[in-house]
Formats: C-alpha cells, sequence, structure tokens
C-alpha cells in the first residue's frame, strides 16, 4: 500500500500542516485466476461500490482549473489575475473536491473483498495504492483485486423441515432445489433462496418462521445466526447448513371490514367479499392478504387500504381490513396530448370529464366526456410555414367527440383468481376528414376484460357497432381535382374509393357500416410509465368483421417494447407488425382508423407523418401526389426502433434554478427502420407478399438525434431523422447520391417516441 501523498512531520523540522491530495482519478484492475473460466462482476462495478470517488468537476470549474494552472506554470502571467482565478475556481469547486482517505481506504478494500468472497473468491485478496503526478494534479487512486480460484457449492443441508406436513415439505425443497449445486458458489442467490424459503412457509400458516438464533458466549447479548457456510479449501468447495424454526401454525379467524366513507356512497358487502382471496378457516398467508388489498384497490373506489391483524387463540388470527374512500365524482377540464395506434398521430386537443366511481353502490364507473381533437400535430407544426396558420387548420384532420364509458368491476368469476370486468361504451364523433368532407360516427361498443395479473396484464373481448353518415363528399372530390391539375383525376378518383363507396352505401343518411369483434392482449412490466428504464410491453390484438355490411376486413397486430439500462442512460427497443386482409376490395371498405401510416414522430422519424410507403405496394409516391395520400392508408407495416436516452446531471454549481432546469434536459441517438405496403386502394392492394414486407432492401433506414425536456406526463421532444438508406428515390437510395440537409426531418412530440 503506498500513500505518497501524506506527509508527516520528521524530528528536527518545523511543524507542517499534512497536505491532503485530491483524486483525479480512479481505477479497479482485476487479476483473474486460470482455473476460473468466468467472472461474474466488471470493474465498473467494482468501482461502484467504493466510496473513494474520483474528483467530478463541471466545465465551468474545468476552464477555471486550466487557467489557474497554467497562470502558476507562467511566471510572467500577472499574479493577481492567475490569484482571482484560483479562488473563482476553489469556490466552485469547494464541495465537489474529493480527497483521498487512508482509513476510507482501507474500508474500501475491505468491502471489495468482501463483495468477491460472496462471488466464491474466498482466497482473493484487496489491496491499492495512490499515486501522486504531475504536481498533484493528475493523481490516480487504485484497488488491485486478486481473485484466486472460485469455490463451488456442494451441498446445502437445511434442518427443520422433517417436522413439517409432507405438502409444506415438498414445496419448501422445490425452493431450495432453485439453487444449482456443483455451480460457482454466490451468495446472492443463496440468500435470495433462503427468504423465498421463509415466504413459502409464511405464505402457508408458519407466519413466525424464522432461523434459529444461537447466544454468542463471547458477546453477551448478541446472537448469530446458526446458518453458516463451510468451505473445503483444499477441495475448493463450500457447504450450506441452514437452521430452520418454523414455529407455530396458524389459520385465518374472522375477516371483518371498516368502511370510512367520509360522505361518499359504501360499497356493497357481497363485491368485497369476492375480492378476498382468502377466507376464515384456510391457512394464513401474507401474499393473499396482499392479493385481496389489490384486488380492492382495483375496483377504483378506495384511498388506501391497510391490514391490522390480533390473536384469538393459539391457532387463529382474525383479520380487519380498513377501507378509506376516495371521493366519489370528478369533473376536470384540461388539455391533453396522446399517441394513437394504428396511424401512428400525435393529437392534442381540450377534453371535458365528468367521472361518477360508484354509480349502484357496486364500484360502477361512469364517465361522461366531451373532446376536441387536433389530430397529426406533427404535420400540422410541419406545414404552418408554408401554408399558415389559418390554411394548415383546414387541411389538418380535426375532430369532435362526446361519449359516455360504463365499467363494471368483477362481472363474474372464471375461478377464483381470474375475475370478469364488463364495459359498455357508446360515442358520437364528427370528424372533419379533407375539406369540406365530414363524417358523423356513432360507435357503440360492449366487452369484457379480464385481468390477468392485475392491471398489468389482460386480455379483453370486444363488440363494436358502427353506423356512419358522410358530408361533403362530392364537393371534396371535386375541390381535389381542380387543386391537383397535374395529377390523373382518375387516378384521384381510386385514391378516394373507400370514401366514395361509404357515400354511396350510406346515401349520405346514418346507416350500420360494421360489426367488428375483437381480442386484445396487454402486458406491461414497466418500472416507470413515462420514463421507463427497465421492463417490457407487449400488445396482441385480432379483430374481423362479422355482418355483411360495409365494412369488411380482418387485422391482426403485435407491438413489444423493451428498456434496459446501458450505462448512466436507457437502452429502448421496438418492434412493431400489423397485416389486414381486404375482402373484398371491389364492394367493401377497411374502416379509415384501422389504416396503417408510416413516417412521423412515433413512427420511422425521418419521414413526414404518413408520407413513407413501399412504392410498388403503394400505388403512388406521395411526394409527387401531393397530401392526398395521407387519407388512405396501408394494408401491411413493419416498423423497427432502437434508441438511446440519457440525462443530463444537477450541476449545483450552476445555482438552485439553473441546475434543476438543465437536469431536466436530455438528449437521444435512434436510429428507425420499416415500411408501409399495399395501401388500400383496388389497383395497389395485393402487390406485396410476405417476403417482400420482409425484403429489408424495401425498408427505410433511419438514424437521427433529438432533445428532450422532462415533464411529468413525459418529455417533450424535438427530433431530427436523417434517411440514410431512402426506398421511395430509386435512383438515389443512399445519403452519399443526395443532399445531406435536404435528407433530414424533424418531429415534436410529447411523450417518448415508444
Amino acid at each position: 500500500m503506498t500513500a505518497s501523498g501524506l506527509l508527516a512531520q520528521t524530528a528536527g523540522e518545523r511543524p507542517r500542516v499534512a497536505q491532503r491530495y485530491v483524486i483525479h482519478h480512479l481505477a479497479v484492475r482485476i487479476i483473474p485466476d486460470s482455473t476460473v473460466m468466468e467472472i461474474p462482476f466488471t470493474a465498473s462495478q467494482l468501482q461502484a461500490l467504493v466510496t473513494l470517488q474520483p474528483t467530478e468537476l463541471t466545465v465551468p470549474s474545468r476552464i477555471l482549473r486550466e487557467i489557474a494552472y497554467n497562470g502558476l506554470d507562467v511566471p510572467d502571467f500577472p499574479r493577481p489575475i492567475t490569484m482571482i482565478f484560483a479562488r473563482a475556481y476553489a469556490e466552485a469547486v469547494q464541495h465537489d473536491v474529493r480527497y483521498f482517505d487512508l482509513a476510507a481506504a482501507d474500508y474500501d478494500a475491505l468491502r471489495l473483498a468482501d463483495y468477491i468472497n460472496q462471488f466464491g473468491f474466498h482466497d482473493g485478496r484487496v489491496r491499492y495504492r495512490f499515486r501522486v503526478r504531475q504536481r498533484a494534479r493528475d493523481n490516480v487512486l487504485e484497488y488491485i483485486v486478486q481473485l484466486g480460484p472460485r469455490y463451488q457449492l456442494d451441498t446445502i443441508v437445511v434442518h427443520g423441515l422433517d417436522e413439517l406436513p409432507d405438502d409444506v415439505r415438498k414445496s419448501a425443497q422445490a425452493v431450495v432445489a432453485t439453487v444449482k449445486l456443483r455451480q460457482p458458489y454466490n451468495e446472492i442467490a443463496v440468500r435470495a433462496m433462503l427468504e423465498m424459503l421463509l415466504d413459502t412457509l409464511r405464505n402457508r400458516g408458519y407466519i413466525r418462521a424464522a432461523y434459529r438464533y444461537d447466544r454468542d458466549s463471547l458477546s453477551p447479548g448478541q446472537h448469530r445466526t446458526a446458518s453458516m457456510v463451510l468451505s473445503d479449501t483444499v477441495a475448493k468447495r463450500d457447504r450450506v447448513i441452514v437452521y430452520l424454526n418454523p414455529g407455530s401454525r396458524y389459520k385465518v379467524g374472522s375477516i371483518a371490514f371498516a368502511d370510512s366513507t367520509r360522505g361518499n356512497p359504501i360499497i356493497g358487502g357481497e363485491l368485497k367479499a369476492r375480492q378476498l382471496v382468502l377466507s376464515p378457516g384456510e391457512w394464513y398467508s401474507p401474499l393473499r392478504i396482499e392479493r385481496s388489498i389489490a384486488n380492492l384497490m382495483a375496483l377504483g373506489t378506495f384511498d388506501r387500504i391497510w391490514a391490522d391483524t390480533t390473536s384469538s387463540s393459539d391457532s387463529l388470527i382474525n383479520l380487519r381490513l380498513f377501507l378509506y374512500y376516495r371521493r366519489v365524482w370528478e369533473a376536470s377540464v384540461g388539455w391533453f396530448f396522446n399517441s394513437t395506434f394504428p396511424d401512428n398521430f400525435n393529437n392534442t386537443g381540450v377534453d371535458l370529464t365528468y367521472l361518477h366511481r360508484n354509480l349502484f353502490n357496486a364500484a360502477q364507473a361512469v364517465t361522461l366526456y366531451l373532446r376536441s381533437t387536433l389530430r397529426n400535430t406533427s404535420y400540422f407544426a410541419q406545414i404552418v410555414p408554408d401554408s399558415g396558420l389559418g390554411r394548415s387548420f383546414v387541411i389538418i384532420d380535426k375532430d369532435l367527440e362526446s361519449g359516455l364509458l360504463f365499467t363494471q368491476p368483477d362481472w363474474f368469476r372464471l375461478t377464483d383468481r381470474l375475475r370478469v370486468d364488463a364495459n359498455f361504451q357508446a360515442t358520437a364523433s364528427y370528424r372533419f376528414v379533407v375539406d369540406p368532407f365530414k363524417l358523423l360516427t356513432i360507435a357503440l361498443r360492449a366487452g369484457v376484460l379480464v385481468p390477468l395479473n392485475g392491471f398489468e396484464e389482460r386480455v379483453q373481448f370486444d363488440l363494436q357497432l358502427e353506423a356512419n353518415k358522410p358530408a361533403g363528399f362530392d364537393d371534396a372530390l371535386q375541390r381535389a381535382v381542380e387543386r391537383n391539375p397535374m395529377i390523373d383525376s382518375m387516378l384521384i378518383r381510386e385514391t378516394l374509393e373507400q370514401y366514395r363507396l361509404l357515400n354511396n352505401y350510406t346515401g349520405t343518411q346514418l346507416r350500420w357500416t360494421s360489426a367488428i369483434v375483437a381480442l386484445r392482449y396487454f402486458r406491461d412490466f414497466r418500472n416507470d410509465l413515462f420514463y421507463p428504464s427497465r421492463g417490457n410491453t407487449l400488445t396482441l390484438f385480432v379483430e374481423t368483421t362479422v355482418a355483411r355490411w360495409l365494412a369488411g376486413y380482418s387485422q391482426a397486430q403485435m407491438t413489444y417494447t423493451t428498456y434496459h439500462p446501458a450505462g448512466s442512460g436507457v437502452a429502448a427497443f421496438k418492434f412493431r407488425g400489423g397485416w389486414i386482409w381486404w375482402h373484398d376490395p371491389a364492394s367493401t371498405i377497411v374502416p379509415f382508423d384501422r389504416h396503417y401510416f408510416a413516417g412521423g414522430a412515433i413512427s420511422i422519424r425521418g419521414y413526414p407523418s404518413r408520407q413513407l410507403v413501399d412504392l410498388r405496394s403503394g400505388g403512388t409516391n406521395p411526394t409527387q401526389f401531393g397530401t392526398l395520400t395521407s387519407y388512405i392508408g396501408s394494408a401491411t407495416i413493419v416498423e423497427l426502433s432502437a434508441e438511446l436516452r440519457y440525462s443530463l446531471s444537477y450541476y449545483e454549481a450552476l445555482g438552485e434554478f439553473l441546475a434543476s432546469q438543465v437536469s431536466r434536459l436530455g438528449f437521444v441517438v435512434f436510429a428507425d427502420a420499416g415500411n408501409a405496403f399495399n395501401r388500400l386502394t383496388r389497383d395497389a392492394y395485393g402487390r406485396a407478399t410476405i417476403g417482400d414486407v420482409l425484403d429489408p432492401s424495401r425498408w427505410a433506414f433511419v438514424v437521427g438525434t433529438g432533445i428532450r425536456y422532462a415533464l411529468p406526463a413525459g418529455p417533450a421532444r424535438i427530433d431530427f431523422g436523417l434517411r440514410v438508406y431512402d426506398p421511395m428515390q430509386p435512383e438515389q437510395r443512399w445519403i452519399t447520391s443526395r443532399r445531406f440537409l435536404g435528407s433530414i426531418e424533424w418531429q415534436i412530440g410529447i411523450g417518448h417516441a415508444f
């Protein structure tokens, strides 16, 4: 161990103050043993365990430091100026500088030794050295970790299982068997197994199950666990011995509810009782109590719930649940920003909502709403500079919608754990599609929802009926022909053919046009809804029309996202694929909100919204055909995306306000790929096969970067996407054959792209 930076006073010398040395760099060097095939940790992971971390300076502090040091190194540089910068540097870093400390270094060495010992490196050794370089301006603290051989786990012996009933003992033995023998020792895995073993016993009535403790004769009043690890230093093997004390076994006595309604309607006792997954006479289980509380909270009427227990005998425990109710109604007016699929739109608008949580004393929730929506805000922002605000508002897709939503939680039970929720929704919307074409839609939807894992995983089955009444189609078609004199009028009519079929079918009257059944599976295991750093989501759905009305199609779609820590940032990935089977292109339509569109802020970000399509199966090139192509989508889509997301740190030197704003900033680098195929026109539909869809040469490839500003409901963002490979320009597919700046598209949005 070397600590050359600490100065000591020697005999005959004038007393001096010991100099403190700054830690500029920290390094951890691992020296493996030749017998070790795999090391279960990295140097960076060990470095994170060390308390003595290197000094991290902000950019302004680094600039002051360089000026001050250079002034000291140059004799002719004015001394007063040097001292001004030196004092400014000292004040700026007074809370950031980290110094070497001998006692802390010794502690860190012991901490690292203990950590590697948990992975079977019982013979490992840790030492350190502190080197002072360049007149104490580039000091390095290095820890040297010599691992030695890794011990194997040979045996696990658990005493105390023999006195348990057969079913409990078998469950406990199955838990013990989760730790594999003849494998390298891993204390983390052993500890996890021991905790799981205790949970197994406690959830089978042994609520006081614990490991036996013996009084230590060397330290009166202290206790040590009798569980131990015995190591064979010759054979390099470990043996784990556990002494278990199950204690007495308890059953549930009585279960009672204590309602604190705070003036709100009370929930019926039968519905509350159905939420319980344990009953009197069953073995006491903390896990079942937690699940019961989760089921009660899922009703949506309670603010919080807590449980209290009392012992009525040596074998019975009474349970009392305290229920605190939420206010039964809410009314709100607010601005919203959301994303919709499959049209890949960012939308914004104003929403007026009234909610009642317990209409008939069985947690029935009723929601009434009125909503005005401006669809595709990214496209709106892009066309405003060229078209002006008024013209852009006329062009953009928008609607006014009102609706009623009724839900009945726990309508009936499939099993004790699988409940079925019922819901019904009625909506009326007035949509401005293409000036002056408008569409009135009445929709009725009834469905059942089965939660599989709370709200995080569920299956839903829906039946939806839809009626439409178009207005102004003929005028809209005539205007489209007049505004696009360079385009064949027959091509325009073919593009808007589905709207013509709808107009003719309804006779401009309100008529039922579609009956759809849908089955959806949804899973969301993210650790945060708006800023996930771990977990994944999966959405699967299939739907088809079931009545011989105007709409005739079947559809299947899958969307998967996953999130992983990546150093100080997050790596995020997305896959989305969908396919529509059009039953009869000559006489049926696919409802417009089912069409697939590629390009935009939550799709392939190198293209404007709805402006990316496969040319061979797209019928026309959107860059030559204008905005008319945005009214008819495609039957097939494939999208792949990857992002690296980073956020800036909180820099105290900037001051509280500025530092808090800077810490909200972040940036991403991303890559998108994919395309939309088989435009839903009679001439284009069906041209692309599965092989064509999976052919990467027909995909667009985009790379880019973006800026983020954190908001409570997700970040506000600006993305810049570069079209590296553009299948819509057959003669100039690669960026090397195109103008660089002309191949960049910008997007705005609220919330991450996925």
